[in-house]
């Protein structure tokens, strides 16, 4: 059985607290973005289990894997046979598009329709928050405000995006997602302003080219501190046509939105992203 994980955006992204077990939390807009990777499982001939990854991207070992701990986490409360799982990245890491994430939450569906597993909706919810913070919102994997620390979502209209032409560029440069957040240098207990009324309105709606107005990146300013080429792509992204360009939550990719998808394919062409991960589709 195979499926096709794909990634996320994040529309704006507010830090608002640290918390006392050292958590922060944010208020974010998760928006899935059709880029996948493949994922496939079935029952191992071998009569353990494996793992196979071919792809762009950072590979793990097996046991620090996302689909592995997937796997793990559902044997905690169903009996799994040994099993075969073959993953294709597509989706780079550490560009801040979910990438680890999603391959979880899918690997969860796929599992429970694969072995019949019958897991209720608050087992899948559970399962995937044990993995990550935004895994419970690709199980559900629609646009969505997410506060907390990821895990709590208020669905936004399907038609937010509609028509939207999107680009995606990620420079050759890592960022630490643990490492972004310390840079920002919230004491305990410490609290920030998040989404205006404003821009909770025209979220909740459908009102993007004025949400866009309004929307920002915590991360941002210190990520094109460290590394200029962020600043650099998002200023070719607007030059080339983009109404909204922002780095995606801790980076380092970016990306830019377009209303005409022909300016998009022309800006994912630009031979200044021709050393970088870039890629173009629509919604």
């Amino acid at each position: 059985m195979i499926c096709f994980p794909n990634a996320k955006l994040n529309l704006g992204l507010f830090v608002t607290a640290r918390r006392s077990d050292g958590y922060h939390c944010l208020e974010t807009v998760f928006a899935p973005l059709p880029l996948c990777d493949v994922l496939e499982v079935e029952p191992s001939l071998t009569g353990r289990d494996s793992l196979y990854i071919v792809g762009q991207g950072e590979v793990v070992s097996n046991h620090d894997n996302l689909v592995v701990r997937a796997l793990e986490a559902l044997r905690l409360i169903r009996d799994i046979p040994p099993t075969s799982i073959a993953l294709e990245k597509h989706i780079p890491s550490m560009a801040g598009l979910g990438g680890g994430s999603a391959d979880a939450a899918f690997m969860l569906h796929l599992l429970n329709d694969r072995f019949s597993l019958d897991l209720s909706s608050q087992e899948m919810e559970q399962t995937a928050l044990s993995l990550g913070a935004d895994c419970p919102f690709f199980l559900y994997n629609r646009p969505a405000i997410a506060r907390g620390i990821g895990e709590e979502l208020e669905p936004l209209p399907i038609s937010l995006l509609r028509g939207v032409a999107v680009v995606v560029v990620r420079p050759p440069v890592d960022i630490s997602t643990p490492e972004a957040y310390a840079s920002l240098g919230f004491s305990i207990g410490e609290t920030r302003s998040g989404m205006t009324p404003e821009l909770l309105s025209a979220l909740r709606g459908g009102n993007l080219q004025k949400a866009v107005s309004q929307l920002s990146n915590a991360f941002e300013e210190q990520a094109i501190a460290q590394y200029p080429q962020i600043s650099l792509i998002k200023e070719e992204l607007y030059q080339s046509g983009a109404f909204f360009a922002l780095m995606s939550g801790s980076g380092s990719a970016v990306y830019g939105l377009y209303s005409d998808a022909q300016l998009a394919r022309l800006a994912a062409v630009n031979p200044l992203f021709s050393d970088f991960f870039c890629w173009q589709g629509c919604y």
